[in-house]
This record gives structure tokens, sequence and C-alpha cells, in this order.
């Protein structure tokens, strides 16, 4: 009777009541009268048990393996987000003065304007060229033109307070 109760609590933990297996085991059992068939019992207790902890290895293998794939996508999607800044950046900003390039400048300045419209924050746009550039370019080459570039884009920089924008239009306007 001991035995049986041992024998009916393995079986619970091990799949409960629900399974087709684990109730067949509990029919042999009440059908027992010698102790080979508590031996014949035991060795397909013994067999079920080897199944499940198989299956549980596999699963874990597969867990396992799962979250590997997973590491190595969060991998990948934090590199295609440094790209996707990158690339956001440089659609931004101007690659040599590293102010706003045509389209972010007028995009800023539509915000600007409709703030200006919703809040009556007042704000200055100013437009200008280097003027003779096209000479710089010839005369000194194109290396020094962007330098020249490079230099402008610097004082205008320092020249702006928190909220100010700057942009290049293209060639020498800013």
């Amino acid at each position: 009777d001991d035995t049986q109760n041992q024998i009916d609590a393995y079986i619970k933990k091990f799949g409960g009541q629900n399974d087709t297996s684990l109730t067949t085991i509990r029919q042999d059992l009440k059908k027992l009268d010698t102790k080979d068939e508590y031996k014949n019992i035991k060795t397909k207790l013994e067999d079920m048990a080897f199944r499940i902890n198989t299956s549980l290895e596999d699963f874990l293998s597969r867990l396992n393996s799962s979250k590997n794939t997973i590491q190595s996508l969060k991998e990948q999607i934090k590199e295609l987000q440094i790209q996707l800044e990158k690339t956001a950046a440089q659609a931004t900003n101007d690659f040599l003065t590293g102010l706003y390039t045509k389209r972010a400048f007028e995009s800023e300045l539509e915000r600007v304007e409709n703030e200006y419209k919703n809040k009556h924050l007042p704000y200055c746009l100013c437009f200008f060229d280097v003027d003779h550039f096209k000479n710089i370019n010839d005369t000194y080459g194109h290396m020094f033109g962007d330098e020249v570039l490079s230099r402008v884009s610097e004082i205008i920089r320092s020249d702006l307070n928190a909220r100010g924008v700057a942009g290049r239009f293209g060639g020498d306007e800013f």
C-alpha cells in the first residue's frame, strides 16, 4: 500500500492524470499481485522518466538556440539602428560644413514659421553667398575652396544662439 502511494505520487509529479501513458500505468498498478509486475511498472516509469528527461533536454537545447538567435538579432538591430542614425545624419547635415542640408533647413524653416504663426515668436532669416567663390576654387583649387566653406560654416555656427539654425543651400550659398 505504501509502495502504491509512492508510485501514485511519482505519476502525479511527472504528468498528472491526463497523460494516457500514465493512466495506463495507473490501471496496471491496480491489477498488480506480484513483485515482477511491480518491476515491470517500475521499468515503464523509468522509461517514461527517461523520455521526459530527453524531451526536456531537447526543449532546453532549442530554447538556448533561440536565445542565441535572439541575441544575434538584437545585435543586428543595434547595428542597423547605428547605420540608420548615420544615414539620417548624412541626409540632414552637409558633409563638408556640418550645417543642415537644403532639405533639412527648409523643413526646420517650416517648423519655425509654424511656431511664429501659433506662438507669435519672432525670427530672422538671412541668406548670403561667398563672393567670388568660383575664383577661389579656380585659383587655389577645390581643397582650398572646401576649407573656405568649412571656415565660413564655423563662423556662422559661432554666431548662432541656442535656437539658431543654419544650412548650406548648395555651393557657396548659406
